[in-house]
């Protein structure tokens, strides 16, 4: 019996120096993973961080653009003396309409972040752009609609309140008949106790997810 008892001590001896011998790896390499993953880990999310902030420097930058090319149109003489018209297809004032419709650039061929902009005349009712005048009515009906507004309440949105550097959340925006996702950048004309319309830029969604 007592050999049983010594036989017995010396497996337990033999299977504790094993298991100790088995922890040890183990636990070295359990430390080694989990510090490998945490260091792994931070990387990952430097570099992420890096790439974020890399998009949002792009992203400020060409916003800055978009801000820069309103406040241009916003000082030119010719769109600040318009926005006070009242009859533009009378007498003088249409050869106004034109020789302001000619003057406006086409700033989506050189800033592909801009996929179009428009003039809103509250005073005339006219909605222009490079080489394009509409009645307002018309130009939403069959050039341009916001969402699912009418066309009374897009007018109110432009119109009614001052837009200062405003960014309208990216939607739905139907252009003659083909439907993209906009993001809308609004300026209004004029002062805030006297405004008379406002710029409205279209910035392509898909342009700003490419960042």
């Amino acid at each position: 019996m007592s050999g049983q008892r010594k036989r017995h001590r010396i497996f337990l001896r033999l299977l504790l120096s094993y298991m100790i011998i088995l922890v040890i790896p183990i636990s070295v390499w359990i430390l080694t993973y989990v510090r490998t993953v945490s260091v792994v880990r931070d990387e990952v999310i430097h570099a992420n961080l890096a790439i974020l902030n890399q998009g949002k420097a792009v992203l400020d930058r060409r916003f800055d653009e978009i801000r820069q090319i309103v406040t241009q149109l916003l000082q030119d003489h010719k769109v600040d003396s318009f926005q006070y018209l009242r009859e533009p297809f009378t007498g003088s004032n249409a050869y106004k309409v034109l020789d302001l419709e000619h003057n406006l650039h086409d700033y989506s061929i050189s800033n592909n972040f801009i996929s179009d902009y428009f003039i809103f005349f509250q005073n005339s009712d006219l909605v222009m752009s490079s080489n394009r005048t509409y009645k307002s009515s018309y130009f939403y009906s069959s050039y341009f609609q916001y969402g699912q507004m009418d066309y009374g309440s897009w007018r109110q949105l432009m119109l009614a309140p001052y837009h200062q550097n405003e960014y309208f959340p990216a939607a739905t925006v139907t252009i003659q008949g083909r439907q993209r996702e906009m993001v809308v950048y609004a300026q209004s004309l004029g002062r805030p106790d006297r405004h008379h319309g406002a710029v409205m830029v279209l910035i392509d969604d898909e342009e700003i997810r490419k960042l």
